[in-house]
């Protein structure tokens, strides 16, 4: 029997480094493993029987509360209850009470860490709040079913595919994290896309693209758009002459995503790096003459308050999307053309003018290589890009490209 001086303190538990149990009174003790792990355990003998019942890792639990629980089970042990089945009666009864909205909280907090941006966590938490809260989320996660899941979806379905899909996998997270936490004891998922495909149209739907300018008639709107003032005009322009995405001058996209920074202009080397594209990665934007005409043009206007390249009509702002696209309205260009479709028109142009491999073009969008290019392709095609751009240039400027002559590819 352990008495009363002998009993372990604070000082003594934080002390403690040697593998064994170290006993406090009571049946309390702290067991340290071989590789220095320590945690509490209370053991007890039952109706004849030895027990070892876990009170929790140290430093989590303290001494003090070790001897709180201790003391708990104890209670429970002297009137010939059993506290680890006790305990488990508790759990089984606290995950029948946990909510849908609840384990989908849970899923998130465990998943954000993956996730790139704090923001992805955010939008779920409003679909789930605007989707699922009203209908389900207050339902025990235990009892949800397939029934429950097309409760959801089916009124969104049809009109908000995208959103229904994204929720739909929402709830299969959740309800994977609570089976995995033992508070599903149905371990299938009712909502996963093999449960749902005869209730639901998992068909693809027709893709509706971005309108685009032909690009046929790019040299003419570029000679308008020059016509122009303003930094939403030059904006424009250099979105055109660089076939990038309007949220890499903007902004936006991704909670962590920056606009357009003078820092990140090398003027020297023409390039502008984009430090991180709709890809997950950073893009090398080889400068043509007139992009560079452009910046030089904005770098002369230059707010010193700001890094932006393209401020907003606002002190220290930046420029908005939306002001592209009004300008595009008022040139006539409303349901003809976007910004985002001035993509297609330099991707259709190189396809059908120039003989630039198609890897050189799509990496000029930025776009993602397929995982057997990626994983043994490691160039930027820098060089390639950088004619490939300029030839685009050159064209959006005149049009000389259609009078017969071709962009080739120059080879060793």
């Amino acid at each position: 029997m352990v008495r009363a001086k002998d009993r372990l303190s604070d000082k003594a538990v934080k002390a403690k480094k040697k593998r064994g149990r170290y006993s406090d009174c009571g049946g309390l003790y702290l067991h340290i493993t071989k590789l220095g792990y320590k945690s509490w355990e209370y053991r007890f003998r039952i109706r004849g029987k030895l027990r070892t019942m876990g009170l929790g890792s140290y430093p989590k639990v303290s001494l003090k509360e070790a001897r709180i629980k201790r003391d708990d089970a104890r209670k429970l042990r002297d009137n010939n209850i059993d506290p680890i089945i006790a305990r488990g009666s508790m759990r089984q009864i606290a995950a029948a009470s946990l909510t849908v909205m609840q384990a989908a909280e849970a899923y998130i907090a465990v998943m954000e860490k993956e996730w790139k941006t704090k923001r992805y966590a955010g939008q779920i938490r409003a679909r789930l709040k605007t989707y699922v809260n009203p209908v389900i989320g207050h339902l025990p996660i235990a009892d949800i079913g397939l029934a429950e899941i097309k409760q959801v979806l089916v009124p969104i379905w049809t009109n908000k595919r995208p959103t229904a899909n994204r929720i739909r996998k929402h709830l299969e997270g959740a309800i994977n994290w609570a089976i995995a936490e033992g508070h599903r004891t149905d371990e299938s998922n009712p909502a996963e896309v093999k449960r749902l495909q005869f209730s639901l149209s998992f068909a693809e739907r027709r893709v509706t693209h971005y309108p685009s300018l032909p690009y046929g008639e790019a040299p003419s709107f570029l000679a308008e758009l020059r016509k122009q003032d303003g930094v939403k005009a030059r904006a424009l322009e250099f979105v055109m002459l660089t076939a990038v995405r309007v949220a890499d001058i903007c902004g936006g996209g991704k909670e962590h995503a920056v606009p357009m920074l003078w820092s990140h202009v090398d003027m020297p080397g023409r390039t502008w790096t984009i430090p991180d594209t709709k890809m997950g990665r950073p893009h090398v934007v080889p400068l043509n003459n007139q992009a560079m005409m452009l910046l030089g043009e904005m770098q002369a206007a230059r707010d010193p308050t700001t890094d932006f390249v393209f401020p907003g009509a606002k002190r220290g702002t930046v420029i908005n999307a939306a002001t592209l696209r009004v300008l595009l309205q008022d040139m006539g260009l409303a349901g003809v053309a976007t910004t985002h479709g001035f993509r297609a028109t330099f991707r259709t142009w190189a396809s059908e003018t120039t003989a630039f491999d198609k890897d050189v073009i799509e990496t000029c969008l930025a776009h993602a290589q397929g995982e057997l290019d990626s994983a043994y392709h490691r160039g930027s095609f820098l060089a390639k890009r950088r004619l490939l751009m300029a030839a685009w240039a050159d064209y959006c400027g005149d049009g000389t490209m259609m009078q017969g002559a071709e962009v080739l590819e120059l080879r060793r």
